[in-house]
């Protein structure tokens, strides 16, 4: 240890094993692997250091590890100061270096004797004289260092001192083996976890909801974007806390489907609506899951994503709503299938005009299916809706006219349900596809190379090494940079030269700011691909993941292709576009016919003035010719002049309401509108009758009532609507009879509400809503009155809803109904800074 071995008065025994030599580099790195180096003393080592010294009775005993310059005391006992503290000396000074680069014990009596050792400083600076080691060797056979005794005189070591020396020795390599298999242990346990944690990694950045559930089926992760979607915290959704998310009409029957895939060890898949945190609305979901099995076929775990098809859902209905606002043929059956109503766009399609009440729906017709087999009328898609109880959303039929001509159209049938849900008949809509078949099948074609890319493409991991720049992907990334055959490296440099040039400076500006900020960024860009020069876009998420010492070494994330939501997202805002037009006709023809059914009762308001008019003109004029010189007649001339002006202004505003109201300038235009104005106005047109019927009628407004940003042509139109419903549930129902109510109060109460909004009431004393109507009575096309057409709710819903507000009824307390609609106040904007 303290210095070289020499020939006097020792002996060696036993044999090295191959990785000897103080200089051996594979010895230094066994060594180091150790993690012993400059440790902190221990209690293992030192029990053994204070046992060697009683055992062979010597003053100094110490466990020394030999580094390339210099020797490291693991545990020592007895040694003076400053080497206590110090616990290293210079290699020079070693005596132990023998020891390790023979790999045999050293056993010297007197080193001053020795003519290898007594040069040694150490014999003259520290007083080593006798000196006994045993070699400490490493499970790979590598030589770390000596377990060592010495004396300050001269001694013959004992062949019983050199045996406990061994057998001690013996303990410290197995403790030394323990350590460095402990050490290995954690080494493994390490990457076990940062492997784990790199694939939740992976997980946490995925743009859709990532899910493990254990093999009895409850639910162990839920990855971050479902915590953020559903703002439910990641231990609430574990085991069956999930189903809390979920909307209440799916959760018995989404939790029967995943039991029965777990007990039936199938996969799952499943449609479901997910509430959002921010805002409590609902967004449909497709579910999915499999079972992971260990080697004998057991299911250990689930795995499962759930991918948001809300908008997809929703484009099928506005495609719906499209369909039923264009100029098509609708027609109505009863629940045996016979006609009960149809639309001259109907009988135009089919070509003549069908009997009501006897005709089944295809009796006349002979219909086909789009691969020519022909269709009876139980086959048909309105013959399906009604025996299976359920919508057929669109499905392409050819019908023979009866003039032989073909026309194929597309069929979208619904059951109608009475008041009880039960089947009452069904409506179809029809729409003729006839002139748009070329197109359709050049879209089809284009469908299916669509349908084709969408099942090859996947969701493709990457991970970014910052140092190198190089990453390590997924199977499917090269593909979707034009790469059938993968490449051999990717790297960061090799992305920016896909992107095109109009986004690579943003590409780059994203991967900085990935570096500096350390949080989460999403890029779309464009690329050109390498096959076939063909540009498309492509969705890349991002995640830094930080080193030790608080740097991005790593950015983890999936790029996935979205050229075809690009495309698709385009012709969803020009149909958009379209069904907003198609929604302001609507809107302006309701207000026609509104106007049309107010019609005698804005006469009869117009004939009042009038008539004051004429009567105060005529006056005036037999004054003049009773008095022509009489300077007394002019005050009562004045005054009749004044009543015929007063009254001809009262006749033009009510002309100027209904122009207004029926006029399409400013429709569209949302505004600051005072709420309280724009019902008093309506109330001038909707309730001109209301006197004349004995109905009374009251407004109240709450104080400090907030502005509202809106539309007021689209707002005054609902307020008429539900005005006159409610004059009308009043009304005799003939002239002369008496009303059902015999206590007739119309009440209109405007009031700030919670949550920013604002909520107008139209109350009526009336027999009230039939019960049969009440869960429909905003459906279209459902009407309790005689000969209406069932839109007028229908339109007042759909105005009040693209406000951002809501329209519903209840029973009114003291007889009849209350229409309540709630609008958006407009936000307070503060003055600006030095303004007035």
């Amino acid at each position: 240890m303290l210095s070289r071995a020499g020939a006097h008065g020792r002996s060696r025994d036993g044999g090295a094993g191959p990785c000897v030599g103080g200089g051996s580099g594979s010895r230094l790195a066994a060594l180091r692997a150790t993690g012993l180096l400059d440790s902190p003393a221990e209690e293992r080592f030192d029990r053994l250091t204070r046992l060697a010294r009683r055992l062979v009775r010597a003053p100094i005993a110490l466990v020394t590890l030999l580094d390339d310059d210099r020797q490291f005391f693991l545990s020592a006992q007895g040694l003076p100061e400053p080497l206590a503290h110090l616990r290293e000396t210079p290699l020079h000074s070693s005596f132990c270096r023998r020891v390790v680069e023979t790999g045999l014990p050293l056993v010297v009596a007197d080193a001053r004797a020795d003519p290898c050792l007594r040069g040694n400083p150490a014999i003259t600076d520290l007083g080593v004289v006798a000196y006994l080691a045993m070699p400490l060797v490493l499970p790979n056979n590598c030589v770390a260092g000596a377990l060592c005794v010495i004396d300050g005189a001269p001694r013959q070591w004992t062949d019983e001192d050199q045996h406990a020396l061994a057998d001690l020795a013996g303990a410290v390599m197995t403790e030394l083996a323990a350590g460095l298999r402990m050490r290995e242990l954690d080494a493994a346990n390490a990457a076990l976890c940062e492997s784990d944690a790199r694939h939740r990694a992976l997980f946490e950045v995925s743009p859709q909801v990532v899910w493990f559930a254990d093999a009895r089926g409850r639910v162990t992760y839920v990855n971050q974007h479902y915590t953020a979607l559903a703002g439910l915290p990641p231990e609430q959704a574990l085991g069956e806390g999930w189903l809390a998310s979920l909307h209440p009409e799916d959760r018995e029957r989404v939790r029967t489907a995943w039991f029965d895939a777990v007990n039936r060890g199938k996969t799952y898949e499943v449609e479901l609506r997910i509430r959002r945190h921010p805002d409590g609305s609902h967004r449909w979901h497709l579910c999915r899951g499999a079972p992971v099995r260990d080697a004998a076929g057991r299911i250990e775990r689930w795995i499962g994503i759930a991918i948001d098809i809300d908008d997809r859902r929703g484009a099928e209905q506005a495609l719906r709503g499209l369909i039923e606002a264009l100029g098509v043929a609708v027609y109505t059956t009863d629940a045996g299938g016979r006609l009960t109503f149809y639309n001259e766009a109907a009988a135009d399609l089919w070509g003549w005009y069908p009997p009501l009440g006897e005709m089944l729906w295809g009796g006349a017709l002979q219909l086909h299916a789009a691969d020519g087999a022909s269709i009876g009328h139980e086959e048909c898609p309105m013959g399906v809706a009604l025996r299976e109880n359920r919508p057929v959303h669109g499905e392409e039929v050819v019908a023979r006219r009866p003039d032989g001509t073909r026309v194929t159209f597309m069929a979208y049938p619904t059951p109608l349900r009475d008041g009880t849900g039960g089947l009452a008949g069904g409506v179809n809509v029809l729409v003729d596809i006839t002139k748009r078949k070329a197109v359709e099948a050049a879209l089809a074609e284009s469908e299916a190379r669509l349908q084709l890319a969408l099942q090859a493409g996947r969701l493709a991991f990457w991970e970014l090494d910052v140092a190198t720049g190089l990453i390590v992907r997924g199977p499917s990334h090269d593909m979707i940079f034009g790469y059938v055959t993968p490449l051999s490296q990717w790297s960061l440099g090799a992305f920016l030269r896909h992107v095109v040039p109009e986004d690579r400076a943003r590409a780059q500006r994203i991967y900085e700011e990935l570096l500096e900020s350390r949080t989460s960024a999403v890029l779309e860009c464009r690329i050109r691909r390498a096959d076939d020069g063909e540009v498309r876009w492509v969705e890349v998420h991002g995640q830094p993941h930080l080193g030790s010492e608080g740097r991005v070494v790593r950015l983890l994330g999936v790029v996935r292709d979205v050229t075809e939501r690009k495309m698709t997202e385009a012709r969803l805002r020009d149909k958009a576009a379209r069904l907003r037009e198609l929604q302001a006709e609507l809107l302006h023809v309701s207000r026609l016919s509104a106007a049309g059914e107010m019609a005698s009762a804005l006469a009869h308001e117009l004939n009042q003035p009038l008539t004051a008019t004429v009567s105060a003109v005529k006056a005036a004029r037999r004054m003049l010719a009773a008095s022509p010189d009489q300077l007394a007649a002019q005050a009562d001339i004045r005054d009749a002049i004044d009543l015929a002006a007063e009254q001809a202004l009262r006749a033009g505003q009510i002309i100027r309401r209904l122009r207004d109201f029926v006029g399409r300038e400013g429709e569209g235009d949302r505004r600051l509108e005072d709420l309280a104005k724009l019902a008093e106005e309506a109330g001038v047109l909707a309730l001109v009758d209301a006197r004349e019927h004995g109905i009374h009628v009251a407004f109240h407004f709450g104080a400090r009532l907030p502005p509202v940003l809106v539309d007021g042509i689209q707002i005054q139109q609902v307020l008429v609507n539900l005005m006159r419903n409610a004059l009308e549930a009043m009304a005799p129902a003939a002239p002369g009879e008496v009303a059902a109510s015999p206590r007739r109060e119309l009440v209109v109460t405007a009031a700030a509400a919670s949550g920013e909004m604002v909520e107008v009431a139209i109350a009526d004393t009336g027999p009230g809503v039939p019960p049969e109507h009440a869960g429909r009575l905003f459906d279209p096309f459902v009407s309790s009155k005689p000969g209406g057409m069932g839109l007028g709710l229908s339109i007042c819903r759909s105005i009040i809803e693209g406000h951002g507000g809501r329209l519903w009824t209840e029973p009114n307390p003291g007889g009849g109904a209350v229409f309540r609609f709630t609008l958006p106040a407009a936000p307070s904007v503060p003055p600006e800074a030095g303004g007035p």
